[in-house]
């Protein structure tokens, strides 16, 4: 069964190698169709989460310094954006362009593969993002 969803960050990608975030908030909202929380909601919030878990210890093994909050910042930031914002996903996909997917999670696999962290979250989402917009 199919999970209503829409995700709103005011960025895009105007040309390879360049991504244009003009700011303001971004909301990430998803659910059944009838309203009700169900273990598939929160185990998928979960995942969300634990992506940028991984994101995070990627890069303190890289010896990148982010907060260990980002992951729940993250969260928050995307559940707060106006409706008028579109994912930069979806201007990729409008526009016909590759998406984005790749350079996101593919880094994150790949920089957590050198670093010898697991990234099976990361994994997942360039397996199947990635590789159905090819």
């Amino acid at each position: 069964m199919v999970l209503g969803g829409m995700t709103m960050i005011n960025a895009h990608s105007p040309t390879p190698g360049l991504i244009e975030w003009p700011g303001g908030s971004h909301r990430l909202e998803f659910g059944e169709i009838d309203g009700e929380v169900s273990a598939r909601c929160t185990a998928i919030a979960q995942a969300m989460t634990g992506a940028g878990m991984e994101a995070v210890a990627v890069a303190h093994r890289h010896r990148i310094a982010l907060a260990p909050t980002l992951p729940d910042e993250m969260v928050e930031i995307a559940s707060t954006a106006p409706p008028q914002y579109k994912p930069s996903l979806l201007v990729d996909l409008e526009q016909g362009r590759r998406l984005e997917i790749e350079a996101w999670n593919g880094a994150i696999v790949r920089y957590g593969k050198q670093a010898g962290v697991p990234t099976p979250a990361n994994s997942v989402i360039e397996l199947f993002l990635f590789n159905g917009s090819r």
